[in-house]
């Protein structure tokens, strides 16, 4: 997993740029925990074979370095990405390519990818089935999936109070109405639990991997 310096991640919190907050958080438990449910999204592509990828829904870009490292091509998408354009010239990440679209309307040509990744992403769709469906469009038959989402289940929330952070109005669902969802078009063959793997009880985020189910 390569992490952002935290030096580079102040300085582009500094300057305005969006969702930097949980990695550069003063508790390293926070940044410990974010961090390790992308590091858990990317052990989970390792049987995927895959060559090029998609960060759907790229945000701050702190994925994108672990992502330039561990495949070939790789493309994000988000409706805002001043963030990860600073990550990847600040970074020369020359295999990173990006591109402004929403995630109900990408852009791209029917399967084109091997894994698209999403963390932390679907839960901002009111709308889920739209981009599930889209992602099902622009992945390979034989691609995967890789998605994390918030429990949103009592230690989610007392963390919340505790770290003084108010849900966001945009959180519209939490992970396991993601995954219900999600299994009308796509098979799930593992799921992980951050952290620590902690029962779903008990833990922060789930991670799962899943396969487009054949039309």
């Amino acid at each position: 997993m390569e992490k952002i310096d935290l030096k580079l991640l102040k300085e582009m919190k500094e300057k305005g740029f969006k969702e930097l907050i949980p990695y550069t958080h003063m508790n390293p438990t926070v940044r410990y925990v974010f961090w390790n449910r992308l590091h858990a999204m990317l052990l989970l592509s390792k049987e995927c074979n895959a060559s090029k990828v998609l960060d759907f829904g790229c945000g701050s870009g702190v994925f994108l370095p672990s992502l330039s490292k561990n495949f070939k091509e790789v493309h994000g998408v988000d409706i805002d990405i001043q963030s990860s354009e600073y990550v990847k010239n600040t970074l020369k990440l020359k295999n990173v390519k990006l591109k402004k679209a929403d995630g109900k309307n990408t852009g791209f040509e029917d399967k084109s990818f091997d894994v698209v990744f999403a963390a932390d992403v679907l839960e901002h769709f009111s709308d889920i089935d739209e981009p599930v469906l889209e992602i099902k469009r622009i992945l390979k038959d034989n691609g995967c999936l890789i998605i994390s989402g918030p429990t949103e289940n009592i230690n989610y929330k007392l963390g919340r109070i505790v770290f003084g952070h108010k849900k966001p109005e945009d959180h519209f669902h939490p992970i396991d109405k993601i995954i219900k969802v999600q299994e009308k078009s796509f098979t799930i063959d593992k799921t992980m639990t951050v952290p620590f793997n902690l029962p779903s009880l008990l833990s922060l985020f789930k991670i799962i991997r899943s396969h487009p189910r054949s039309n």
